[in-house]
Formats: C-alpha cells, structure tokens, sequence
C-alpha cells in the first residue's frame, strides 16, 4: 500500500516539477528503500528491465488488486497473502507491453493503461475485473450513504441504540459507491494524483463522496467533515490499536502513554467530542492491551498526562 502510495506521491512531484520549469528531478532518488525492493521484485517477476512510468504505474495496479484480493472491492484477500498475491500477478504481466506511453496528468492515458493491465490479467487469471467491479456495486451501490454527521436513528429503529454506531451501515454503500467509480475511473483508486494535477474539481467530485471521515496528522485524528459523537469509539479504535502495537515495539511505557494521550485530541470539536475521545482512548488501550496490568499501567500513565481521573 505505502509503495504505491508513494508512486502517485512521486507523480505529482514531477507534474509540480515541469510545471515550475524543472526537468532535472531524478525520479529514482525518490524511490528509494523499501519501495525500491517492491519495485525490483516486480520489474523481475515480469521479466522486464524497463524503468518508466508505465512500468512503475503497472506496479501500482498489481499492488491494489494485491491489497484487495481477486473480487475487490468487496474485502481484502482472506486466503492469500498481499506479498504472495503481487510476487504472483507480477509473473502474469509476463508479456504485456510496458512501451504503451502515458502522461501522469492526463488521467485517461494512464485509465487506458490500467484497463489494458486488466484484460491481460484476464487472459491469464480468468478473473473479469470489470465485471468484479460491476457486481459489487449491484449489490451494494443503491444504498445510500450514511452521514457521519447523523444520528443512527435509535429512535427511529426500534431496539437499536444509538450510542454505538454500526458501521456495516455506512461501510456497505461505500463499497458499492466505490465500485461504481471504479468502473469508470480505476485511476482514482492506483494513481489519484493524476487526477489531481490534472483537475482538481473534478477529483474532489469523485473522491469526496468516498472520503474518509477523518485523517491522521501529528498523532491525532482530524475530522473530514461533521462527526456525531456516537461515531468517535468507532473512529478511533481502529488507530488507537495500531498505534499501540507498534508502540510496544519501539517504546517504552511512558513513551507508549504520551503517543496514545494525543488521541484525546483527536476530532475535537464539542464537549461531547472530547469527552467521547478520551472514554474511547482509555477502552480501546485497556482491551487492546487484553486487560492485562499493562493496560491497567497504561490508562493510569494516560490520566496523568491528561489531568483527568484514571477510570482504573
């Protein structure tokens, strides 16, 4: 995912490069590390030695399907390893022609490109990407999406409350959604830069409706739009988690505590905000941690950074 993240990242360095009259950005400086080792193993599985944009574009195709399985975007692939799954489709591309010619900021050469990876892909897999794309939005794309900014309607659905959100119901209609753009513009989803560069207008039309309800920054979520407080546990379990495990890797408990008490910060807004902000940090680190004496030491170094009463 970071890999091709990082080539639509490299895309708009070169549109902003041309455009401010640099011709001499070296591309493959920006390409460095861990994106270099994905890249080689692609360019060798495809027994290609061709370096371009076409080819790096290529990538980025086989890392998304890779990261949403055979029948995306419906799930993620549940049988099979993303890392298995790209080395795998990298082989299949064996024989397609890397010297078809795109323009990063021309959004259709570069859709033409990732419909022509398609179709060779088909011939090979048996898989009707399109097709895939098509279903899925059969099945959920008439379901309107649920405002993050709205109530779930506990007074309306009997025996339904409205504390704690469902999020298959607002999940669902953005597969479909997603789906449906996908079909026309697959370009948004492996390289949205060239979209962006090229108008941002029209991006923002086809990304905003399938936006995430907040992005992280500085350790702390910031909200994209309107956020109902009941959405906040939801919103911020799934950060939280990750933030705690790879801090139990690289950090020690007081360093561990200071990174997931910015998460009180998060979508703040409103009181209610807030206060739904720090009783979500101090759950999801107290049963992410399996409610052992880390979590309980964790919740307690918390409080105290925070100034508020330790619930432990």
């Amino acid at each position: 995912m970071e890999f091709s993240a990082r080539i639509s990242e490299i895309s708009k360095l070169a549109v902003d490069a041309t455009l401010l009259g640099d011709g001499k950005l070296d591309i493959s400086s920006l390409l460095a590390g861990i994106y270099t080792v994905a890249y080689d193993v692609f360019l060798k599985n495809c027994g290609t030695a061709e370096r371009s944009m076409t080819t790096l574009i290529t990538a980025a195709t086989i890392c998304d399907i890779s990261l949403n399985g055979y029948h995306f975007p419906i799930g993620p692939a549940l049988f099979q390893s993303p890392g298995l799954l790209f080395t795998q489709l990298s082989g299949e591309m064996k024989g397609f022609d890397f010297r078809r010619p795109v323009v990063v900021n021309v959004p259709s050469t570069v859709g033409e490109l990732i419909h022509a990876i398609y179709r060779h892909l088909e011939g090979r897999t048996s898989i009707d990407w399109k097709h895939a794309a098509s279903a899925t939005s059969s099945l959920f794309g008439h379901l309107t999406p649920f405002k993050m900014n709205e109530p779930l309607g506990g007074g309306n659905l009997e025996g339904q409350p409205n504390t704690f959100p469902n999020s298959i119901q607002w999940l669902a209609p953005l597969w479909g959604k997603s789906a449906s753009v996908r079909i026309n513009h697959p370009e948004l989803f492996i390289l949205p830069a060239c979209i962006y560069t090229d108008d941002r207008h029209h991006f923002h039309q086809l990304f905003d409706e399938i936006a995430p309800p907040a992005v992280k920054r500085l350790g702390t979520l910031r909200g994209t739009q309107a956020i109902d407080p009941s959405w906040v546990p939801w919103i911020l379990q799934f950060s939280i988690e990750a933030d705690l495990l790879r801090g139990m890797v690289y950090l020690n408990s007081s360093e561990l505590a200071t990174t997931l008490a910015r998460h009180s910060q998060s979508l703040s807004g409103g009181s209610a905000i807030r206060e739904g902000s720090l009783s979500a940090v101090f759950h999801s680190v107290y049963f992410a941690s399996k409610q052992s004496p880390l979590g309980v030491s964790l919740v307690r170094k918390i409080a105290k950074i925070l100034g508020v009463d330790s619930p432990l």
